[in-house]
């Protein structure tokens, strides 16, 4: 947001690209917002989840392997690999 005001104040010149700073940091925001209001992850009927927009979610019946490697956690199954950051 800093750079986008700075850009507007110190270069004349408006260009539609300098608003961008505006929009990746509303985006920013709105994504911190929702991953501090709502839970990390949920587990419903048999699936784990990430409570986020775009978040992973397994099977719990297909996990063959949990395992914690440098403050992340790497579910393991047949089908696909999943990392969950632990905060």
């Amino acid at each position: 947001m800093l750079l986008g005001i700075v850009q507007m104040v110190v270069i004349e010149d408006s260009n539609p690209f300098h608003y961008a700073w505006f929009v990746m940091a509303g985006i920013y925001l709105v994504l911190y917002f929702i991953q501090k209001n709502q839970k990390y992850l949920t587990i419903k009927n048999g699936v784990i989840k990430q409570d986020w927009p775009f978040g992973k979610e397994m099977d719990l019946n297909e996990i063959n392997q949990i395992r914690h490697l440098a403050g992340e956690y790497l579910l393991k199954s047949n089908k696909k690999n999943s990392k969950l950051t632990s905060t």
